[in-house]
Order: C-alpha cells, then structure tokens, then sequence
C-alpha cells in the first residue's frame, strides 16, 4: 500500500487517491487505485480493508483448519525445541485467542485480530481486561502459530505481522532510595522475605535469581556472587532454568556488610535445618520457605506487598513491586554513588549499557536539584 496522494478535482476541492497491491485467489499480485477521499487516514483505511478482503490468505482454498488446531499442532511441534519456561508462556498466551478458536485460520485478518485486541482491552463482567503489553505478547504468539502455518503451506501469509497494536502506556517506575532502604531493611528483619529483600536490594537480582541461589553460589573468599540460573513456577511446580541470554550469566560482587551477613545466616540455617533433622549442603537453597522448602517466586512477591500495605505503610514506606527493589538497586548506584552506567549494567546482566539508560533513565526531584546545584557552584567559581 503506498502513500495517499493529494489532489485537485475539477471543482478546486481536495481529495486523495490511493494506489495499493493485493495477491488475488491464484497468487498473482495485482494493482489498483481509488480516489476521491476526503483525508489521508480515510485513503489508507479504505486500501488497507480492500487489501484484506481481496488478497487470498491461504494457498490451499480446502484448508478449514481452526485457530485451536493450529495452536495444537503448533505447540506440540514447538515444545522440542524451546525451554519449558518459554513453552509455558506460549501455551498461556494461546489461551487469550478462546473466543476465535472456532475460527478458521483462513478467515483471520489484521482488522479482525485488531477488533479483538481492542475488545480484550476493554474487558466485561465475564472477563477482565488486559492491557496493552499483554496484547503484543499475545500477538507475537500468534504470529510465531502463524508463521508455522505459513511455512506448511497452510496460509499465503501471516496476518499478525500487519496488526496495528495499541500503544502500550509507559509504566512509571518508583524506586526507594538509600534512606528508605536502610528502613526497609531494618523492619524486613525475621520476616520470611528478608533475605529475598535483601539480595534483590544489595545484588541487584530478579526475584528468580534470588530464589535459585544456593550457598555453592558464593564464593566468601572472593566476595563473589555467581548468577547463572532462576527458579520459576510453572503449573504450580518450581522448575530451574538458565538465563535468556549470555550476559545473564555473571559474576557480582559482594559488599563486606551483607558478606557478614550471609556467613551469621548460614549458621543460623544449618542450626534451623539441623533442629527439623535436615543437613545443610552447598546444594541448599539460600532462601528457603517455612517448611524449609525452596522459595517460590510468586509467594515472595505476593508476600513482600502484603509487608508494604502493613508494616511498611506504619513507617512510610510507599508499596512498590518486589522487582523495584533491582530498579532501587541500579538507581542507588547511578544516581546516589556515582557509578558508571557501563559497569551497573555489567552487574545487572544487561546485553548493553545503552539498555540500562533507557530502563532507569530517571531522576527523583533531589537527585535533579543536587545536579542543578552543582552545575550553579561549577559556573559560579569560573566566573
């Protein structure tokens, strides 16, 4: 489809035309033009539905397959080839297409797709509405689902890739600073997240992380942290995979204070452990639930809220996700010790610094005033 091209009638009014290609039942691609349209957005409308309503979507016109049996084939197929934590994603975000499941692949377009999102957005009584950033995750799903059927020569081409999505509101981080930190960590004490909070806060870990630390995972010797597993939860078990990438795998370094710290918890855990009849190993998890099991995830993050609505809410601690803890952490780091970007970035398993500037690109209102101030102090003593 091109660009609308604006024009004069014989009456001196403007118009736009538009020229714009489709595929018809046999596969050959075609051209055609209209005009006459009042605005631009109406011309690229009016191509865009005649573009899904002339192009063939399939190469085989007996294909009555449904999006269900797709999504069937599709999956089973796929589940050899990724990690049981991505293979449980895709089959959740399947879930979102129910009510097009009776749908015949053949028959899906962007606009219907698009209607769909638009209608999941806004929710009912039967169901909630889902946001915008679960939307792409959907689609990016369903495009993947369609790809397979484009590759089997199930479909000429693959719809989702056309789809406008809606615009995915920004999400406003909040982050503590090292004054609600140290209160954070003085009443986090004796609770069941407060080695959770306390390597997410002081190492920068994601909460998978945190959960699959295991004391073979620190090196006191060297105040070396190694990071190169998380604990998720799927279906209600606890499953151990790998990071998604290569820079997830890293060494962090342990500050002398929380390096006390773990040693008194360490013997403290083997004295707990020993009293129930159990051993502590290298193999033992760090963080360990009440029945002395490995932490789930879930719980510490459902846990650590409930902290924040009470006890923290009594000594003005604004609630926050329990993953705002890692933001807290890189914050601290950029704006209240002065490190460089480049080396946070290393630390949190960030693929580029560049990354890291645009997630925690932020300033609170004093760090800004201290910047400002100290740019007022530097042009003061030149002059």
């Amino acid at each position: 489809m091109d660009k609308p091209v604006k024009y004069l009638t014989k009456k001196g009014e403007i118009r736009y035309r538009i020229n714009y290609s489709y595929k018809n039942s046999y596969g050959v691609t075609k051209r055609s033009s209209k005009g006459g349209f009042l605005t631009s957005k109406e011309a690229k409308a009016f191509a865009r539905a005649q573009e899904d309503s002339l192009e063939s979507n399939v190469i085989r016109q007996d294909c009555k397959m449904t999006l269900q049996k797709l999504f069937e084939i599709w999956l089973e197929t796929v589940r050899q080839h990724v990690k049981e934590t991505t293979f449980d994603f895709y089959k959740h975000m399947t879930k979102h297409f129910k009510y097009l499941y009776e749908m015949k692949i053949a028959d899906i377009t962007p606009q219907r797709l698009e209607n769909y999102y638009y209608k999941l957005m806004e929710g009912n009584s039967e169901k909630q509405a889902i946001s915008a950033s679960t939307i792409k995750h959907a689609n990016t799903v369903i495009k993947i689902a369609l790809e397979f059927a484009v590759k089997n020569d199930l479909l000429g081409r693959n719809v989702a890739k056309r789809v406008k999505l809606p615009n995915k509101k920004a999400y406003e981080y909040h982050w503590y600073n090292m004054d609600q930190i140290a209160k954070l960590m003085k009443i986090i004490k004796g609770t069941y997240v407060e080695w959770p909070v306390k390597l997410a806060c002081c190492l920068g870990l994601r909460r998978g992380e945190v959960c699959a630390l295991q004391w073979k995972d620190i090196d006191f010797d060297s105040r070396i942290c190694y990071v190169y597993k998380n604990i998720v939860c799927i279906s209600g078990r606890l499953v151990q995979s790998t990071p998604k990438t290569k820079y997830g795998f890293r060494k962090v370094t342990v500050s002398e204070i929380l390096l006390k710290e773990l040693i008194a918890y360490k013997h403290e855990q083997r004295i707990m452990l020993s009293m129930k009849g159990m051993f502590q190993t290298e193999n033992t998890y760090i963080c360990l639930n009440p029945r002395l099991e490995p932490a789930n995830p879930d719980t510490i993050t459902r846990v650590f809220r409930s902290f924040l609505e009470t006890k923290g809410a009594k000594y003005g601690l604004p609630v926050i996700r329990f993953h705002d803890l890692r933001h807290s952490f890189a914050s601290n780091m950029i704006y209240e010790c002065g490190v460089p970007t480049e080396l946070v970035s290393k630390i949190l398993g960030h693929s580029t610094s560049a990354f890291t500037v645009d997630t925690y690109g932020h300033a609170s209102d004093n760090v800004q005033i201290n910047a400002i101030d100290k740019f007022d102090d530097r042009l003061r003593d030149l002059k």
